[in-house]
């Protein structure tokens, strides 16, 4: 039997790999100008498995774009050094308008710091 090979890009170019090793690499949510919105922080909270997920809201900041949130999350690997990883416990995105402050990825902040999103992108 025959194995289906396709041309995929690999570490020295475009190469052809059997079609069950190949890939689709996502194309990562970002806003205008490649800003960081919740879209983006749920789309890689879903590829690290789970980690990343806002727990609090450190601080509010009015931006040309938005709100600028900063926020305790799930510890997530920032990199590993030859001891281990090195954990992040904090991340921020660009809360651009109403739609964005209803973004799942917000679910488990609780409901002051839910208000403080809405009134940052309705103020």
């Amino acid at each position: 039997m025959a194995t289906q090979m396709v041309l995929a890009q690999g570490d020295y170019g475009r190469e052809l790999v059997p079609a069950h090793e190949a890939v689709e690499i996502q194309e990562t949510p970002l806003g205008a100008d490649n800003i960081v919105v919740p879209a983006t922080v749920r789309w890689l909270s879903e590829l690290r498995g789970d980690s990343g997920i806002p727990t609090k809201i450190r601080s509010v900041t009015a931006t040309d774009a938005g709100a600028y949130v900063a926020f305790d999350c799930t510890p997530r690997v920032q990199y590993v050094t030859d001891n281990g990883p090195v954990y992040l416990h904090w991340s921020s995105c660009t809360v651009r308008n109403l739609q964005d402050a209803q973004d799942s990825i917000f679910d488990g902040l609780s409901a002051h710091d839910r208000a403080q999103l809405f009134a940052a992108v309705e103020g």
